[in-house]
């Protein structure tokens, strides 16, 4: 069980505002969006939790393979693709079956 994330990463809250907890699928989905959209050795607690993808330039076979590389721990997850459009990075993964996208941003010094 996980502590529900809004979008901009703060505790997400219900009509109480009172917390509230994910399990099995959408607590997998949670994990995959911070795997890949949190820039690996940003946050202070655990410096490997991350990836490199915003790093990665504009190959998108290497970004596709540094997706992987942060997915590798949760075999769940599976990368199915990876395109840039209008400037937005969107790796698409399957959660047990189950499609999302993930909008990566940029590191901010590129």
């Amino acid at each position: 069980m996980d502590t529900a994330l809004d979008r901009n990463g703060d505790f997400a809250v219900d009509q109480f505002d009172r917390l509230f907890f994910l399990s099995g699928s959408d607590e997998m989905k949670q994990q995959v969006y911070i795997l890949l959209s949190v820039q690996k050795g940003t946050f202070l607690y655990d410096r490997d939790l991350g990836s490199d993808v915003a790093a990665a330039g504009d190959q998108l076979t290497l970004i596709e393979a540094k997706a992987r590389c942060a997915l590798k721990k949760m075999p769940e997850a599976e990368v199915i693709g990876v395109r840039r459009e209008e400037g937005i990075l969107t790796v698409s993964v399957a959660v047990n079956g189950e499609r999302m996208d993930v909008a990566v941003r940029r590191g901010e010094n590129e």
